[in-house]
């Protein structure tokens, strides 16, 4: 272990050789980086939250999907800008709605998550990425893209700060895709942001953990992260198949990469009322309206993670909740 990574806490000092090899990492996203476009953060979160503090001042407003990333609402409350649910279709937030926010409203910055990681489980095409560039450099705003699925998502399309790289900070992890405790991750910013991007990353964090990013890097330049990725996609497959057995007949969303299944409800059924059903007979499941960013009509639904348990008890959850989608609703008077 380098002694700069144990003994310093100067990110300058220690992080050169780390942002070299991140660069490395990144072209396997599909970008194309400088060292010094890269910072070192510790996961996606906070990787986001300085991006998000780099161009959203207090009292501004940032866009993103009407059903987006759980954490953007109380985020927004807390550093105090404002957030603006934009509508999606199948491919992902349309263009059109964003450049009429924009006409609109005085909008700082979109926050997109284009690459399966969103609630709904979309692959947003090349071509929407593109249109979603070109509205945003019309408008001369910025770009948050969080991709921490990486290069774990097979056949997608190059990610959006690789249409509008001079207003694009792109967010990666590790977290998701090689171990959980490997708490790691990317944050590149063009060079009009670079400063604000240091100077808040500092005030927020200080630095990223250098014994941990000493790991990501060392896996990196040994093949080890890559080969955790091919193993998680693997697995995720394997949990694919379970998914598509058990809930066979059942209409859901899903992708063949991704971590959840997005389950619409029966317009009778209520969101609150199914969780806690589920819960009662021991199978943790996330009401949809935590993912629900604007105030446009909803259906309820529930979002399943496939990659949090066995698979033993994957299935076995995956039969209580098609046992109560499929039975008459019935609320609960005390959950007990």
């Amino acid at each position: 272990l380098p002694s700069s990574s144990a003994l310093s806490f100067r990110p300058n000092m220690v992080f050169p050789r780390h942002r070299a090899v991140a660069v490395e990492w990144l072209r396997l996203c599909g970008l194309d980086a400088s060292p010094q476009n890269v910072s070192l953060t510790n996961g996606a979160t906070a990787g986001m939250t300085v991006a998000l503090m780099s161009v959203a001042p207090p009292g501004s407003t940032v866009a993103t999907e009407a059903i987006g990333h759980h954490t953007l609402v109380p985020l927004a409350r807390y550093l105090g800008f404002n957030l603006e649910g934009l509508p999606i279709d199948d491919n992902g937030l349309i263009p059109e709605a964003l450049d009429e926010a924009c006409r609109l409203s005085d909008i700082r910055a979109v926050f997109v998550q284009p690459s399966v990681i969103n609630p709904t489980v979309t692959l947003m095409d090349a071509r929407r990425r593109e249109e979603i560039a070109a509205v945003a450099r019309k408008h001369d705003i910025a770009i948050i893209e969080n991709d921490v699925l990486g290069p774990l998502v097979e056949d997608r399309p190059p990610p959006v700060a690789a249409f509008a790289p001079e207003r694009t900070l792109y967010v990666t992890s590790f977290t998701k895709i090689t171990v959980p405790g490997l708490r790691i991750g990317y944050l590149a910013a063009p060079d009009r942001y670079v400063a604000a991007v240091a100077n808040r990353h500092l005030v927020s964090n200080w630095m990223a953990t250098p014994l941990v990013a000493e790991i990501a890097t060392k896996w990196v330049t040994d093949g080890t992260a890559m080969e955790l990725v091919h193993w998680q996609r693997a697995a995720l497959r394997r949990r694919q198949d379970i998914a598509a057995q058990v809930l066979a007949g059942v209409d859901y969303r899903v992708r063949r990469d991704g971590l959840h299944v997005w389950l619409q409800l029966p317009a009778d059924r209520a969101e609150e009322s199914f969780v806690a059903q589920a819960r009662l007979q021991g199978v943790a499941i996330a009401p949809g309206t935590s993912f629900r960013i604007s105030g446009a009509p909803w259906h309820p639904a529930v979002r399943i993670s496939l990659g949090s348990t066995t698979e033993g008890e994957l299935r076995a959850g995956l039969g209580v909740v098609t046992k109560l989608l499929l039975g008459d609703p019935e609320h609960l008077l005390l959950a007990i």
